[in-house]
């Protein structure tokens, strides 16, 4: 079941909104894990605390992976809700000059004549058109005709 486009985009940015508060306190877990390596280093006695920095900076490595795997979802989900903006965008273009996708659709297919063939019967109609290709084919038959006497 097909979701419905705008709500679709309104959950997307929420979801951002909610990353970008995650990513922030998890820059702020970065820094104090920093901030704790940094004093174990700095101890007065590094080599007895040993075990505890290791521990330290294991977790400061996957702080800074969480945030990298955050921020890479983050551009995903960014990148998403500028595609849906640039269809909406593009869709709204189309029907201000009265193209839809079916028209793109089909000049891809069939090629630029068919299109253009397409949009004249669309703009002079169709009762014209097949005036012009019924003149055409009397044409084309008495020429073929003419040419196998």
């Amino acid at each position: 079941m097909e979701d419905d486009p705008t709500s679709t985009r309104t959950r997307d940015e929420e979801a951002l909104k909610a990353l970008a508060d995650e990513l922030l306190e998890l820059e702020g877990d970065r820094d104090l894990q920093r901030v704790i390596v940094e004093s174990f280093e700095t101890a007065p006695n590094p080599e007895a605390y040993s075990n505890e920095r290791s521990g330290a900076v294991r977790d400061l490595e996957a702080v800074s992976k969480t945030i990298e795997d955050k921020k890479h979802q983050k551009r995903r989900l960014e990148r998403r809700i500028q595609a849906a903006r640039t269809a909406e965008r593009h869709s709204a273009r189309d029907a201000a000059f009265g193209e839809d996708s079916n028209m793109w659709e089909a000049r891809n297919r069939w090629g630029a004549g068919m299109w253009f063939f397409c949009s004249k019967v669309i703009f002079f109609g169709a009762p014209k058109i097949l005036m012009l290709l019924h003149s055409r084919a009397v044409r084309v038959s008495a020429l073929v005709s003419k040419l196998f006497k």
